[in-house]
């Protein structure tokens, strides 16, 4: 049974707060209490992105095994804080531009998008504002608006070619290249699992907005 678009950003909406806590906020002992809790096979066990599917799976694996709660903060450490060369840096600017640096002219780019849609990611702390899990932060935001104008009757257009935008031009240019080295450098499973179940749900959210994956020049 095919889902109504209400049913479908909703599911998109638990999914980019899924990834924006996974991958910008260090985990808690609440926060893995909450993925212990989160129904993953209910939630995507039909799917039939192979992504997904694997994402699950690893995931599940992991929380049905001996891991604890420390093991899985010192691979957050080591992918995306440090103090050592991070494993999987999650900045866009990273990928896209010959130095490899922070703060770029992607980065730039992201943060003026941000400002023509009326939002300031403030997070407390002088951050860039490509980073991946930011960028979940904003497409929730995004979606919430998506689901509520449905809801209420009202047109979805001008926010879809927004997504639709934002996932083209500034997400899956170099997300998928991310989300690779996550998946290689990861030593838990949960990691190698979010770094599945986060590609198949771009694939799904491009489906489902026209986005398109362009081909660029990437340098990590």
């Amino acid at each position: 049974m095919n889902q109504k678009p209400q049913e479908v950003l909703a599911d998109f909406h638990f999914a980019c707060q899924l990834f924006y806590q996974g991958l910008h906020q260090a985990p808690s002992d609440d926060f893995f209490q909450n993925i212990k809790d989160i129904p993953f096979a209910e939630i995507w066990g039909k799917s039939s992105n192979s992504s997904i599917q694997e994402g699950v799976s690893l995931i599940t694996n992991e929380l049905q095994s001996s891991s604890d709660l420390n093991t899985i903060r010192q691979d957050f450490a080591a992918l995306f804080v440090g103090p050592n060369v991070l494993r999987a840096a999650p900045w866009g600017s990273v990928y896209l531009t010959e130095e490899q640096t922070l703060c770029g002219e992607s980065t730039l780019a992201v943060k003026a998008f941000y400002r023509e849609c009326g939002l300031a990611i403030d997070t407390g702390e002088r951050e860039p504002e490509d980073h991946l899990g930011l960028m979940f932060a904003f497409m929730a935001d995004r979606i919430t608006r998506m689901h509520d104008a449905l809801e209420a009757g009202g047109s979805i257009d001008g926010d879809m070619d927004i997504l639709k935008s934002f996932l083209t031009d500034h997400v899956l240019t170099w997300a998928p290249r991310f989300l690779e080295v996550l998946h290689d450098n990861a030593e838990t499973s949960f990691y190698q699992g979010l770094s599945q179940l986060i590609e198949g749900n771009l694939q799904l959210m491009a489906s489902f907005t026209g986005a398109e994956y362009k081909i660029v020049r990437l340098f990590r």
